[in-house]
């Protein structure tokens, strides 16, 4: 920080191609300028994995303690791209957008990151996902024996879509939606950046009718590098009482409390100010 504080620079660089990234990009405009301490570098814009990303940065490292705002604009970047080595990820990503306007303080990316205030929006269009891993989410056990004898196949992601709010490193979801071909999840919750942990409720609703479907919501919860997803074993265990005791009153009945009447809609979920992938 000392020598940054003593230096005075004003730099431009433009490069049809970097090469040296994990994503090589090409048509590379930056521009930089040093002046007391107080790094801008307005704009850092280039193309990466078949979108464009749009940014600019300011660190005041004037004081002791970094002071940083960061705004990042991407628009169609092949998201199975920036993951290469993910099977995964190869197999089911479309193209994403975001919009990040955050500021925040400290001496790394973590600590800013653990102070953030600001929004952050991303949203992705396209996509394929395994359907036995929806049938799993929606807890489907009718669907789930069915794709277990017929085999497993890819069913179309219509969209998904986080909508952010940061204040003091944590991270309110507004908006939290994946939306498939015949499921949609809708979820809240935070992501709490100051211990990278994640306190997340989805809720599964498919768009069919479905019998044996357990209906459950799904907590996510444990690290960022490390989440647990499980579903409510409470609301379960309900569901199955109720189900014994309409099976006591009336045979024809048991299955009433395992039907899906289905609760989404097919139609896309992202919203006009939300961006495109």
């Amino acid at each position: 920080l000392e020598r940054l504080r003593g230096m005075d620079a004003a730099v431009e660089l433009r490069a049809r191609r970097v090469v040296g990234t994990p994503v090589p990009l090409d048509g590379l405009l930056a521009r930089m300028t040093i002046d007391n301490g107080v790094v801008h570098l307005d704009p850092f814009d280039f193309d990466a994995a078949g979108g464009k990303v749009s940014s600019a940065f300011v660190l005041d490292a004037s004081r002791p303690v970094i002071a940083t705002s960061a705004k990042i604009k991407a628009r169609k970047v092949d998201f199975a791209q920036l993951v290469p080595n993910a099977a995964a990820i190869q197999r089911s990503a479309g193209r994403i957008g975001v919009d990040l306007d955050l500021h925040g303080t400290g001496n790394s990316v973590a600590r800013m990151l653990a102070t953030s205030n600001g929004r952050v929006s991303a949203g992705m269009g396209g996509g394929k996902i395994s359907d036995m891993l929806m049938a799993y989410a929606a807890l489907n056990i009718a669907r789930i024996i069915k794709l277990k004898i017929g085999g497993d196949h890819d069913i179309a992601i219509r969209c998904v879509v986080g909508d952010f709010v940061a204040k003091e490193g944590v991270w309110k979801a507004r908006t939290l939606v994946f939306d498939s071909a015949d499921t949609v999840i809708f979820g809240t919750g935070d992501i709490d950046m100051r211990d990278e942990q994640l306190d997340v409720v989805l809720r599964v609703k498919s768009k069919g009718k479905s019998l044996l479907s357990l209906r459950s919501p799904l907590h996510m919860d444990g690290s960022l590098s490390h989440p647990l997803v499980r579903p409510d074993y409470k609301a379960i265990g309900l569901r199955g009482v109720a189900v014994a005791v309409l099976a006591s009153i009336a045979p024809p009945a048991t299955e009433l409390g395992l039907i899906d009447l289905g609760g989404g809609k097919d139609n896309e979920c992202l919203e006009p100010e939300t961006p495109k992938g």
